[in-house]
């Protein structure tokens, strides 16, 4: 039995949705989406001053790391992970993540 695969646009905003729809549902392009609490949230592409922010802070990290090769397993940006958070239904896609820690053995390529 095939299910049809779900497309979100900006028009769904506020919807509410499952984590699971979520996660397999097709986005249109020129927006960021992301599932708060239950609800799909539109974000607009973030402009020239947010790119210079967190590429500020990526900076200070990267060095970080390379003085740091011990605590540091990898650097991560917005489309390279995400937070699934089933208690309040949510799927976050930040704008960096510090992971001190490899994922555990059982985590799929497509989790993390």
């Amino acid at each position: 039995m095939s299910t049809a695969t779900i497309l979100i646009g900006p028009e769904h905003h506020g919807l509410r949705m499952s984590l699971e729809d979520f996660e397999t549902a097709e986005a249109r392009e020129g927006h960021l989406y992301e599932l708060s609490r239950g609800v799909v949230t539109v974000i607009d592409v973030p402009g020239r001053r947010h790119l210079l922010q967190i590429n500020a802070i990526r900076r200070q990290f990267s060095a970080y790391e390379v003085s740091h090769l011990e605590e540091i397993y990898c650097i991560a940006g917005g489309n390279e992970c995400k937070i699934s958070v089933e208690g309040p239904v949510s799927e976050r896609h930040p704008d960096l993540a510090i992971y001190k820690t490899a994922p555990p053995a059982e985590v799929e390529d497509s989790d993390i």
